[in-house]
């Protein structure tokens, strides 16, 4: 299995080294970019490269969805916690339910049976 990830992994990395090595041009050209969001003046960045406005953007997608999925991530966490500590309390009475069981069984229980706890059975 290790071996078949690795080999994934270096074709994937082949293919995007191929991708930029075929647009390395593209990739390299200069690009003025700006915003201009029509109730301020246009900001214009300074001339880059289109491959860092493009990792740039791939980044700041990846953080965000990175920072959404944690919130999730948190919630699902809290209730395997919670789920944990349920399961916990039931094992615990699970093995005390076997313990008096297993007492009943041998005839070693310390409570009274119905018939000793009658007083009836405390005249004789």
């Amino acid at each position: 299995m290790t071996r078949i990830k690795l080999i994934l992994t270096l074709l994937t990395l082949g293919l995007i080294g191929l991708l930029v090595y075929q647009n390395q041009e593209y990739l390299l050209q200069p690009y003025a970019f700006s915003l201009n969001f029509y109730f301020t003046t246009p900001y214009i960045f300074p001339e880059a490269p289109t491959g860092i406005y493009l990792i740039f953007c791939f980044t700041a997608g990846f953080l965000m969805m990175f920072l959404s999925s944690i919130v999730i991530r948190l919630r699902a966490a809290a209730k395997l916690r919670m789920l944990h500590n349920e399961n916990q309390e039931h094992l615990e009475t699970i093995a005390a339910l076997q313990d008096e069981l297993a007492g009943m069984a041998s005839g070693q229980t310390g409570q009274k049976t119905a018939q000793e706890s009658s007083p009836e059975f405390e005249k004789e």
